[in-house]
């Protein structure tokens, strides 16, 4: 069963709010935390689409699309009941300087007992981000774009030089990795934020690269992970979240039928859970998000 549609829990973990992107992305770290957010219900205003709502609440498209599939990807949505899923699973990764998971298209920076999370946009099938460990080596207001060499060659009327500018798709500033050609910038096409659609870069929000190019420093270590399943054990319930893939993701607009695939992590990371905490799995539940992949979390035990 998915939290929040509604589930009630020990602890309130989920609960519905009527927070914003600017008082939900921050969060203070218990010992031993590892999620933070809730899951928010709200009702679509007048002129809302998903992707001025995934905006509102500092989330990506592909995340609110996948929660509630049977929105209108494009048009106003006004007076639907939309679950928005800003309820998160810590990476699997050391909490230090910035982690992003590629799969939940998230980032997250740690400092100290602090983390902000940030929606960001990913890269295509083919043309995907590198998995490792580098860091910023750079930083820089109104980057000027040099599209590489792939580029030119899938969109040869591309300038070899774009100026910084409303046509920049780095948009106002840009962090520059210790990965030649990789970067996380902003963007000129805010609406892409939580898509695959780039060549290896990460992009954010225009606020929310102004918010990161100011915490951040040269030198910040940037670790990037895929993990498409996160379990955990928190407020005493086993919880899963099983992210959309691009495949998903593509089919979002138009609606389609998508395979779900999933690797055979997700029994592996379900099991080892459950048994270090001596408790059986919900396997049906399992087994229903497996399908679902709507990346909102799943409670697994009673």
């Amino acid at each position: 069963m998915r939290f929040g549609i509604p589930v009630a829990i020990a602890g309130a973990l989920l609960c519905a709010l009527s927070a914003t992107a600017a008082d939900a992305r921050e969060y203070v770290l218990g010992a031993g935390q590892v999620a933070v957010g809730s899951v928010i219900h709200m009702t679509a205003r007048p002129g809302d689409t998903v992707a001025a709502l995934a905006r509102r609440f500092d989330l990506g498209f592909t995340e609110v699309m996948a929660a509630n599939p049977e929105l209108d990807p494009e048009g106003p949505i006004t007076g639907a009941d939309v679950v928005l899923p800003a309820f998160h699973i810590l990476p699997d990764a050391p909490r230090i300087g910035i982690v992003v998971n590629l799969a939940a298209q998230r980032l997250f920076y740690f400092n100290g007992d602090r983390v902000i999370t940030f929606p960001v946009g990913v890269a295509l099938a083919g043309h995907e981000t590198p998995l490792g460990v580098t860091q910023i080596v750079d930083k820089r207001r109104d980057p000027v774009w040099r599209p590489t060499p792939t580029i030119r060659t899938d969109q040869p009327w591309l300038a070899e030089i774009v100026p910084p500018g409303p046509r920049n798709p780095l948009g106002a500033a840009a962090l520059y990795l210790g990965w030649p050609a990789y970067l996380i910038h902003g963007t000129n096409m805010p609406e892409g934020i939580g898509r695959s659609g780039s060549y290896g870069c990460l992009s954010l929000y225009p606020e929310d690269i102004a918010s990161l190019f100011r915490i951040v420093s040269v030198g910040t270590q940037v670790r990037t992970v895929r993990q498409d399943v996160a379990v955990a054990w928190a407020k005493g319930a086993l919880i899963a979240q099983i992210y959309p893939n691009e495949e998903q993701g593509r089919a979002l607009i138009p609606a389609s039928t998508v395979s779900r695939t999933i690797t055979a992590q997700l029994r592996s990371k379900v099991s080892s859970e459950a048994r270090h905490r001596k408790v059986a799995p919900d396997l049906k539940a399992l087994e229903t998000a497996r399908w679902e992949r709507s990346g909102l979390p799943v409670r697994l035990t009673p």
